[in-house]
């Protein structure tokens, strides 16, 4: 009877030593405890698990896991972020974004591991390592009156052999914490001010960075966007803004509002190595009375010339809005001055258009341009390839034909031209802000008036100018030309 019982307690101290958990310390280390934002929401895991701890880029941190005490081929990691965390954790293996290396096969199914673990995908990826990549951009407050100061991203990984849990261990991460670039709008950062820095449509955009002690990689670009869907790639390269004393790293002052409101305008500084800085501000873009007045002078000022006189011909657009509540008037692109000019003779009449442009991209009629590199989608987001910048005047279907009057676009002076092209007049600037009370030339020089016809011709020309954002305002220039005396015959 006593051996039955000693036999017994053996048998349970037995399954008493089978039941109790393996013990194994577990350590979690992170190649970088602070990192930039990532430029790309889309990791390239091929080309990130192939780089060594010191090459990775300044956004991605490699994650690695041990269970001390426990045999590595019997080990498997579950991987997780809890909470209001932010960034992706990635697969550490060489498949590409969208690819997935099979962990479990079916008989018509795969599952396994792919690059971005989204929450579906983690449970299948058990690695002692793991990438984790900053957040982009996007991550930044809809309200930027504040300065984001960064966030906190915290990992954790649980270790087990079979079903034996042997511990867990989690490390945090910081994004934005370091390094930064701050964004002005006419001079301002906007910090404090709920409403919005005050504006008239085209705000002056800034960019200033502190590496705050950071080795940064290489710059690519500063992209800046509007807040209305609008963005621009701007070169890295020291600037200053209208009215600010700051030196800035990038500078971006042609974006362009089509209407009043509050708008949250970003910049990014993306880095060669796939990281970057970001920021935003709020601007607040104003409605305003604005008057334009267009004036057109003749010198000498006569009734009516004669066939040959040389006339200087003054077309002034004048900013007549108030001082309070009035803002700058805008030209820019295709169509800004036009002249309809109705001329009869006897009893014949006959009207002509002449449009003068400002230098523009051919393809988009709205984005100024000084040279052809800046209507590259590069630098332009709307505009196409191969767009070159219109900097002399044209035939208006034949771009590459430079033209002085509609004669030069006729057929029969240029047999490429296309049926009744005329030419386009381009004025010598990409664009032209009035200020309140100021005026600027659009047109001062001398023409050449003639009159081949013995009888006099009547004109009457009107001009109209059309802005941006204050509409149109036109004039009318009412003179004659005297005719050609009769050759009188003699016998």
């Amino acid at each position: 009877m006593g051996s039955a019982r000693r036999f017994l307690f053996v048998v349970l101290l037995f399954q008493v030593s089978l039941a109790a958990p393996l013990e194994a310390a577990v350590q979690l280390t992170a190649t970088r405890a602070e990192t930039l934002y990532a430029a790309d929401a889309m990791p390239d895991c091929s080309k990130l698990s192939k780089l060594p701890d010191d090459g990775l880029p300044l956004s991605v941190v490699r994650l690695r896991a041990q269970a001390d005490g426990a045999p590595a081929a019997q080990t498997t990691f579950r991987w997780s972020m809890r909470g209001r965390d932010f960034g992706l954790l990635v697969a550490d293996l060489d498949i590409g974004p969208s690819a997935q290396s099979a962990a479990v096969a079916g008989l018509c199914a795969e599952f396994g591991d792919a690059c971005v673990l989204t929450p579906d995908k983690l449970p299948f990826y058990t690695r002692s390592s793991i990438l984790w990549v900053a957040p982009t951009c996007d991550i930044l407050p809809k309200t930027p009156f504040k300065p984001f100061r960064g966030g906190t991203s915290q990992v954790f990984v649980v270790a087990e052999t079979g079903r034996r849990k042997l511990g867990r261990a989690s490390v945090k991460i910081g994004y934005g914490h370091t390094a930064s670039v701050t964004l002005y709008a006419d001079g301002q950062d906007g910090v404090g001010n709920r409403g919005g820095i005050p504006s008239d449509i085209n705000p002056q955009f800034g960019a200033a960075v502190n590496p705050n002690g950071v080795t940064l990689p290489a710059p690519n670009k500063f992209e800046f966007g509007t807040g209305t869907g609008e963005s621009s790639s701007v070169d890295p390269a020291a600037c200053r803004t209208p009215g600010s004393n700051l030196l800035f790293a990038a500078c971006k002052t042609d974006f362009l509002y089509t209407q009043a409101g509050k708008f949250v305008a970003t910049v990014a500084e993306k880095f060669m190595d796939g990281s970057a800085l970001c920021d935003s501000v709020g601007v607040r873009i104003l409605s305003a009375t604005i008057i334009p007045r267009l004036v057109v002078e003749l010198t000498p000022k006569r009734a009516t010339f004669a066939s040959g006189d040389s006339v200087n011909l003054r077309v002034r657009l004048v900013n007549a809005s108030p001082r309070v509540g009035g803002s700058g008037i805008l030209l820019i692109g295709e169509g800004v001055l036009t002249c309809d000019e109705a001329a009869n003779v006897r009893t014949v009449e006959q009207t002509k258009k002449t449009v003068f442009d400002l230098q523009h991209c051919s393809g988009t009629a709205n984005q100024g341009c000084t040279r052809d590199a800046d209507c590259n989608p590069l630098f332009c987001q709307a505009c196409g390839q191969d767009e070159t910048c219109l900097t002399q005047s044209h035939c208006s279907a034949t771009l590459t034909r430079p033209c002085q009057h509609d004669s030069d676009c006729a057929q029969s002076a240029c047999p490429t031209c296309k049926e009744d092209e005329t030419c386009i007049q381009v004025l010598a600037t990409p664009a032209i802000v009035v200020p309140v009370g100021g005026s600027v030339d659009l047109i001062n020089g001398p023409v050449a008036v003639h009159n081949v016809f013995p009888d006099p011709a009547k004109l009457m020309d009107t001009w109209t100018v059309h802005t941006f954002n204050a509409g149109m305002d036109d004039t009318k220039v009412k003179y004659r030309i005297r005719g050609q005396p009769v050759p009188v015959r003699t016998r």
